[in-house]
């Protein structure tokens, strides 16, 4: 089931004033810079969405894929890219067979946490297959410590002739280590309602110990977890709820 394919035609609305693509791009290059063992050229996008981050790494030289599970994410995706020499491709992060292998896997913006814990350690098995010796694996993952349970929040976002106001909640389970969010999105065009919906799913938390265990039990070279929350290539506070994961095939 595609289960963001009907907020999917609002995602650049939405998280074009939230995220910072630039600086996160900046920020990714330089943690190539400074712990992958070889040049970094082939980059591939893991739960692209609708290619923002693999848009920026194309215009900066990289040969670039980029991958989701969602249908109406890779469509949006394929018509930004155009005619440029940029692949989008629909598929299941868990499975990347027939793929090449890459300098650089990334994976944000919390796209890692849609997979169990038992679907995580396919996947990084499946990452450290697919990267050559000395490339670099990062991903966003969200901390236990920094979740909380019950955070409310809303957004009110205009454009493309429309108004966009989103409702969120939050609760964290404890016991299954997760983060139920619900978000309800109203849609208004010339101030009627247009549209009213529910999108609800649940999210992996984890600890910086068993992050660690899973990318050593996955034969990966855990580098360094880095404060995703300020967007700072510092070592990650323990109540931080963004963090960044580096790590590194070293054979």
């Amino acid at each position: 089931m595609d289960l963001y394919a009907h907020s999917a035609p609002y995602y650049d609305l939405i998280y074009g004033a939230i995220v910072d693509y630039e600086r996160e791009a900046d920020l990714l290059e330089e943690v190539w810079r400074r712990y992958a063992a070889r040049p970094i050229k082939r980059v591939l996008d893991l739960g692209c969405g609708t290619g923002n981050h693999a848009l920026l790494f194309a215009a900066r030289g990289y040969e670039v894929l980029g991958i989701d599970q969602s249908e109406a994410f890779v469509a949006l995706a394929r018509g930004k890219a155009g005619d440029e020499d940029l692949r989008f491709e629909v598929r299941d992060m868990r499975h990347l067979e027939a793929l090449d292998r890459f300098d650089a896997l990334v994976c944000m913006f919390g796209a890692f946490d849609h997979l169990s814990r038992a679907d995580a350690r396919t996947a990084l098995r499946g990452f450290r297959d697919h990267l050559e010796p000395g490339g670099i694996l990062t991903y966003e993952w969200w901390n236990e410590r920094g979740a909380r349970h019950g955070h409310q929040d809303w957004l009110d976002r205009e454009g493309e002739g429309i108004r966009l106001i989103r409702l969120g909640q939050a609760n964290v389970n404890a016991e299954e280590h997760s983060l139920r969010m619900t978000l309800k999105h109203i849609i208004l065009r010339d101030d009627r309602l247009e549209d009213i919906f529910t999108e609800e799913d649940t999210m992996a938390l984890y600890g910086a110990a068993e992050m660690g265990a899973l990318l050593s039990e996955a034969g990966l070279n855990a580098l360094a977890m880095l404060d995703w929350s300020r967007k700072v290539l510092e070592p990650y506070r323990p109540d931080d709820f963004r963090v960044l994961a580096v790590a590194r095939r070293d054979r």
